[in-house]
């Protein structure tokens, strides 16, 4: 989280930059109009470049009680005029899907927590763009990627501090372990609007994007059932409570859908066959 200031800091730097850039254009530009009395605002032509965009956004599954992450990504492209391809990769951190704090909070005397923190998931995806040049050197950008995505959820173990047993277990034997599974197929649709003010290298970029994974993967949350304790009594009349209280489990699913929003900071390199086209074109 500690690189979310950093980057809104980047962005509106960039912003107000590109304000100042801009409205130096606007000047220029109803200085030309009131010259010709003739006002007409126009897309600025596509070029042949490399694009490079760091982004960050928030992402949240479409599935009921997840909650909202921050997710960043990095991509790079390939455009000829209007048609490009994209490589993009992303991380973001996995719902656990089990409260721990809140199970764990009534039995905390006489339990043991084992916390093996999750790494997220991380994708990669590649496939085509089109974009439309819009006026104010506008683009707006839709494309669809396919690639793959790899999960690592967390595991945890609450174990009684005199006896051992275990009471709640994410890394339980009988566990459909994910590590042992191959890569998600998944599918990002993308829309794009991006803004390079003055028509500069460096530009802003807002987006609104999904991931769609096919298929899903599982684990299995096994558990003491804690829903008939009565914590209005002794620790030690709760322990022996918990103790004969039955097991249960829990599946938990990675998500089908994931919706993102979010913007960052494009950069754009002409290729050198634009860069000698253009200077052809400024020696005539």
């Amino acid at each position: 989280m500690k690189s979310q200031p950093i980057f809104s800091l980047l962005f509106l730097t960039v912003l107000f930059t590109g304000i100042s850039a801009s409205a130096q254009d606007t000047r220029a530009f109803n200085q030309n109009a009131s010259r010709s009395n003739h006002t007409r605002i126009r897309a600025a032509p596509l070029q042949n470049e490399l694009v490079f965009q760091a982004s960050g956004g928030q992402a949240k599954a479409v599935q009921p009680n997840a909650s909202g992450h921050f997710t960043p990504s990095a991509t790079i492209g390939y455009f000829k005029s209007r048609i490009g391809a994209t490589l993009e990769g992303g991380h973001f951190p996995t719902d656990p899907g089990f409260d721990l704090k809140n199970y764990s909070a009534g039995i905390q005397d006489f339990t043991a927590t084992d916390l093996r923190s999750s790494k997220g998931a991380w994708y990669l995806a590649i496939g085509p763009v089109y974009r439309q040049p819009l006026p104010a050197n506008l683009q707006l950008q839709a494309g669809i990627a396919g690639g793959i995505r790899k999960n690592s959820f967390a595991e945890f173990s609450v174990t009684d501090i005199s006896s051992g047993e275990l009471i709640a277990d994410y890394n339980n034997s009988q566990k459909d372990d994910i590590r042992e599974k191959p890569f998600q197929l998944l599918i990002k649709p993308t829309i794009r609007l991006e803004w390079f003010p003055g028509n500069s290298f460096i530009g802003v970029h807002m987006y609104a994007s999904g991931l769609i994974n096919p298929t899903e993967q599982s684990v299995s949350v096994r558990y003491k059932d804690l829903s008939r304790v009565n914590y209005n009594t002794s620790q030690q009349e709760i322990r022996a409570q918990v103790m004969n209280a039955p097991f249960t489990s829990q599946t938990i699913s990675t998500a089908k859908t994931t919706m993102s929003f979010g913007g960052g900071i494009s950069l754009r390199l002409k290729t050198r066959h634009e860069t000698a086209k253009n200077s052809i074109s400024n020696m005539r």
